[in-house]
């Protein structure tokens, strides 16, 4: 007996999102010239960005393993994370 694919056969994973690397460059360029408060922002963000973006990769390729399960508690659980 043949295992079941992931996603199931007909169901197209969208593919991942990547942060535009020209914004994160200007981004990290202007904290550079940035009064401190406003790179402590700029710096949160980023990380925000960083973290968001591991998750979405972990996620995604969780979805592909037979020996993870990807819930939808999961899944808000990081949509209001983010929008925290």
């Amino acid at each position: 007996m043949s295992q079941p694919s992931l996603p199931p056969k007909g169901v197209i994973r969208p593919d991942m999102p990547v942060p535009p690397a020209e914004t994160i460059a200007f981004l990290s360029q202007f904290i550079e010239y940035s009064e401190a408060s406003d790179a402590i922002l700029i710096h949160e963000l980023l990380s925000e960005i960083q973290v968001q973006s591991a998750r979405l990769r972990g996620t995604l390729s969780d979805i592909d393993r037979l020996d993870k399960m990807v819930t939808r508690d999961n899944l808000e659980d990081y949509i209001l994370d983010t929008a925290g």
